[in-house]
């Protein structure tokens, strides 16, 4: 069966993530919201590199949604991904090295009514296709969300191929994409988190669990338009995997 690795740039090497605001702005109203071409309307942001004692790898962090590739990469990878792919040119003000922006383009649907969503930081989930179709592309991201996916981008065996054998830096490959075909799941099924999942997640949920996890990560209340109420089943589910528990008055106005 296919194998699919999610988009993991390693920590041991120093990190592209020091912009100006007007910057982050951009990279999260019109790419982490949404999936579209965005070269029209990219300008030349300044960009830094962080932490002078790492090394720089060839796939640097910069964003959840947006990814920085060195020159070197991108000639080894151009005739594989160009297509699913935006190309963006990088002003990194504190380095000599050339590296571009990749605005992934390329999405696929998710069949949600047979995916089973994981409630968890660090979610472990298993996606089902519609018509079981797997995706073909070598790198891809996903249109309908489930959890916290939306900035997930995901490459292929042979995106890994070509990284590994032309020795490039700063990919991780370690979490793998978990799917289903028919009632079979794809290669990496994870059996010890087979207690901790919720399945199916009613599509309705997605959305209300969803604001619910990231304004728990970010410390403060949901606003007022956080979607249909959850049941305490649901909710009781849903906090088990919380470091902390939630306060009252924030299952009070969840109810």
């Amino acid at each position: 069966m296919k194998k699919f690795y999610m988009w993991d740039s390693s920590e041991k090497f120093r990190r592209l993530d020091e912009y100006p605001r007007e910057a982050g702005d951009f990279i999260f109203n019109e790419i982490s919201t949404s999936i579209q071409e965005v070269k029209h309307l990219w300008k030349p942001f300044p960009f830094r590199f962080e932490d002078k004692k790492k090394r720089i790898s060839d796939f640097p962090y910069l964003n959840p949604s947006l990814f920085a590739i060195s020159e070197q990469a991108l000639v080894v990878l151009k005739d594989l991904i160009a297509a699913y792919v935006e190309i963006l040119p990088l002003n990194i003000e504190n380095s000599d090295q050339v590296f571009y922006a990749l605005n992934v383009i390329q999405t696929y649907d998710i069949d949600v009514s047979r995916s089973e969503c994981y409630i968890d930081t660090d979610a472990v989930r298993v996606y089902a296709f519609p018509d079981d179709v797997l995706p073909q592309a070598p790198i891809f991201r996903l249109k309908k969300i489930i959890s916290s996916c939306l900035t997930k981008t995901y490459i292929s065996e042979e995106f890994r191929k070509i990284v590994e054998a032309n020795k490039l830096k700063g990919l991780l490959f370690d979490e793998e994409m978990k799917y289903r075909i028919g009632n079979n799941e794809g290669p990496s099924k994870d059996h010890a988190v087979e207690e901790n999942k919720i399945s199916p997640l009613p599509p309705e949920k997605i959305h209300t669990l969803r604001k619910m996890k990231s304004s728990l990560e970010f410390k403060h209340y949901p606003v007022t338009d956080i979607g249909p109420p959850i049941t305490k089943k649901l909710l009781d589910a849903f906090e088990k995997h919380l470091p902390r528990a939630l306060p009252d008055d924030y299952r009070d106005f969840l109810k």
